[in-house]
């Protein structure tokens, strides 16, 4: 299963003093493309000076699909200020989540031994959590559910064996 790609944290995220797992960010942007104008994504410098003036320290991103790391005690507020100027210089404005470092430590634990799926990340309000599993008419089983995310399983026929 891929999930993400291993990320060092290098000292340019860890910043200059001691950090905890729940100081360290990801951001997850859906439809960002570094550099492609039909989706309206920023560049690469575009990108990390708006975490830079949202106020987080020394953003990196993680290869071209729109996720960030990046040092900061809160995570959706900054975020939104990010959102809210990359709207404002390049046009982008799709869904973006964040989860702290903890929280990721926590969803690979929960994923051990899933061999093949997928992890959503989305934010609803509390209390949406459905009975788990779903099977969708193409064979996608969602084998657990919850207001923060999803995690799906290959063909019906795996979950039965």
């Amino acid at each position: 299963m891929w999930l993400a790609r291993a990320v060092a944290v290098g000292r340019s995220v860890r910043g200059e003093g001691p950090v905890t797992l729940r100081e360290i960010r990801v951001a997850f942007f859906r439809n960002l493309d570094l550099g492609q104008a039909r989706s309206h994504s920023p560049t690469s410098s575009q990108l990390l000076d708006a975490f830079v003036r949202a106020g987080a320290r020394a953003p990196s991103h993680v290869g071209t699909n729109g996720t960030v790391v990046y040092y900061h005690p809160t995570g959706p507020s900054l975020l939104k200020r990010v959102v809210k100027l990359l709207t404002a210089e390049c046009g982008y404005h799709d869904m973006a989540t964040v989860r702290s470092g903890r929280a990721l430590l926590d969803l690979e634990r929960h994923l051990r031994g899933l061999d093949d799926g997928e992890v959503i990340l989305y934010d609803t309000t509390p209390g949406f959590d459905l009975p788990t599993p779903i099977e969708s008419d193409d064979g996608l089983i969602v084998i657990s559910l919850d207001h923060r995310r999803a995690i799906t399983k290959g063909g019906a026929h795996e979950i039965r064996r």
